[in-house]
């Protein structure tokens, strides 16, 4: 749901959700300001790095880890996850700029250009080709106007979520509650 960045922030301060945090985070109703303090920095990041907006959404993608199996190109699609208590937080606002722009925190700024997704040699396994590949998914899905008026701030709870950002599960995940 894309709001106004000052009522976000506002509701967040407010304790509007301390309900859903409180049932996002399992934990207890008075334990929930510190994931506020989360999202509301998320949505500072957004301000800082891509200027003031409109508005922006607010999404979480939970963290997961891998029991048994893991590559499903190679396990055939068994694999035996179990969630984890961290997850990847990331606030999205609408630009025009045909690009998708996604900042992780503590990492380069990402620049992927909307008029050209064809897959590239040099960027085989980085950053840059999975989220090509992600725009160019949803371009094949009739979804160009997602993925056109996109920009990301990511944050997360994991120093290794921070370090993998954009070869994690969460990743995609994050994508797919933003489309």
């Amino acid at each position: 749901m894309m709001k106004p960045i000052s009522i976000w922030k506002q509701e967040l301060s407010d304790g509007v959700h301390t309900a859903r945090l409180a049932s996002l985070y399992c934990c207890a109703p008075e334990q929930t300001p510190a994931q506020a303090a989360r999202y509301e920095a998320v949505l500072n990041g957004l301000e800082a790095t891509f200027g003031t907006h409109a508005e922006a959404g607010l999404y979480s993608a939970p963290g997961r880890t891998e029991i048994g199996g893991n590559h499903t190109d190679h396990q055939h699609g068994r694999v035996l996850a179990g969630s984890v208590n961290i997850d990847m937080i990331a606030a999205a606002a609408p630009n025009s700029l045909n690009q998708l722009r996604v900042q992780s925190e503590g990492y380069d700024l990402c620049v992927i250009d909307l008029a050209d997704l064809a897959a590239r040699k040099e960027e085989e396994n980085t950053t840059m080709s999975l989220l090509r590949g992600e725009c160019e998914a949803f371009r094949q899905r009739l979804k160009p106007f997602i993925v056109s008026k996109c920009i990301i701030k990511v944050h997360s709870s994991s120093t290794y979520y921070r370090k993998h950002i954009c070869n994690t599960v969460a990743y995609k995940k994050i994508c797919n509650i933003i489309s």
